[in-house]
């Protein structure tokens, strides 16, 4: 017996005679009705019996004049699910898409949406995607990786095109503290040069003190456009936030490995 997973084959359906005919008898040009089960694949073809194998399967077409049933798609008007703070305590979150059969047309949905793909229609797939690590390098290169065998797995060619190379998106640096400038990296809201222990805020980057805290204190401004912490690793310039599309390459010099946290 032929195998389709579950999401490409609808079986045990029931036609009462007013949609199909079999193909032999719509090229002879007859006008006769098939009443009785059939299943329908992925592409929309359809089949007299109830599974692959249950009879002859013969192929079955919409009779001539009759509307094609309006499928059952999801509703596009409600945008995607952004990360929640508690997807980023868990640095992650779960992605949903669609690819519409036959065409290299794709869309990110709700987990509603999701559960409700028309099937035959369209492959659902998703991947896990990584919010937070060591370094927007690291988290691009997981979420690179990820996403071409979630192409391969779910065979969705053209995937990886459709996310431009993005795969830095919702990316969010940890709080890194205890760091040190011996001056000539910051200057202060005042203009003045700022030397000693500094943090980065995941929001709202470098920040007088060693650690964050509730007390009041003052953000800083780089001088130079890159951040340099006490081991000279590279930091990034400008936090990423969770709403911000960004296209993302490795060897980009907006993006760097950042001197702590870890994933």
């Amino acid at each position: 017996m032929a195998y389709y997973p579950k999401n490409k084959i609808q079986t045990n359906l029931f036609t009462n005679g007013s949609e199909y005919q079999t193909l032999d008898s719509n090229l002879l040009g007859l006008n006769t009705s098939y009443t009785g089960y059939y299943y329908k694949l992925y592409n929309g073809k359809a089949y007299t019996g109830k599974f692959p194998e249950d009879g002859d399967n013969t192929e079955l077409v919409l009779i001539s004049g009759k509307p094609t049933p309006t499928p059952k798609t999801p509703v596009t008007n409600v945008p995607p699910l952004y990360p929640t703070p508690e997807d980023y305590k868990k640095g992650y979150f779960t992605r949903y898409f669609k690819k519409k059969v036959n065409e290299f047309i794709f869309e990110e949905l709700t987990l509603d949406q999701y559960n409700n793909v028309y099937i035959i229609l369209y492959i659902p797939f998703s991947l896990t995607w990584r919010l937070i690590g060591a370094s927007i390098d690291t988290v691009y290169n997981i979420n690179k990786d990820t996403s071409l065998l979630t192409e391969q797995k779910f065979k969705v060619p053209g995937f990886n095109g459709y996310l431009n190379n993005d795969y830095a998106r919702y990316y969010k640096s940890p709080t890194q503290n205890n760091l040190y400038t011996s001056g000539k990296e910051f200057k202060t809201p005042n203009g003045g040069e700022y030397i000693g222990s500094y943090h980065i805020h995941p929001d709202k980057g470098p920040m007088v003190g060693a650690t964050h805290s509730i007390d009041s204190h003052s953000m800083l401004i780089p001088i130079n456009n890159t951040l340099q912490s006490s081991t000279g690793s590279q930091m990034m310039p400008n936090n990423i936030q969770p709403t911000t599309s960004t296209n993302y390459s490795s060897g980009d010099s907006s993006g760097g490995s950042s001197g702590g946290g870890s994933y």
